[in-house]
């Protein structure tokens, strides 16, 4: 059965493709890791941010909808440098808490902590 899923799916990542390709459209894949996870204000990676279909921030409670702040954040990281398609999802996270540390620090230098406080 696990054979018979991972065909399907290399299939229709195929049909994907070649549709993308037949039509004019460049397709582009990006590294999904927590992209429906983090904050997209301030990088804040909790897997209770998501609830089905509701996204909340633990850190500083911005709310929406789960599918469109990932799908943002997706389309982020097309001009991502740092995580690309192949940095393993460990070493993203890394990267992750490490931005929100540092927005943490720069928000603290200016006078606005305003909750950054949950990783350090």
């Amino acid at each position: 059965m696990y054979k018979s899923c991972y065909n399907n799916i290399y299939w229709n990542r195929l049909e994907i493709r070649v549709f993308y390709t037949t039509n004019g459209v460049s397709l582009r894949e990006v590294n999904p890791a927590y992209t429906s996870q983090v904050c997209p204000e301030r990088s804040y990676v909790h897997k209770d941010n998501r609830n089905g279909d509701r996204f909340k921030c633990r850190d500083c409670g911005m709310v929406g909808d789960a599918n469109l702040l990932a799908a943002k954040t997706v389309l982020s990281r097309l001009e991502e440098k740092e995580i690309t398609l192949y940095t393993p999802y460990k070493k993203v996270k890394e990267i992750l808490i490490r931005r929100y540390l540092e927005k943490k620090a720069s928000a603290q230098t200016s006078g606005r902590s305003n909750s950054l406080d949950h990783y350090g």
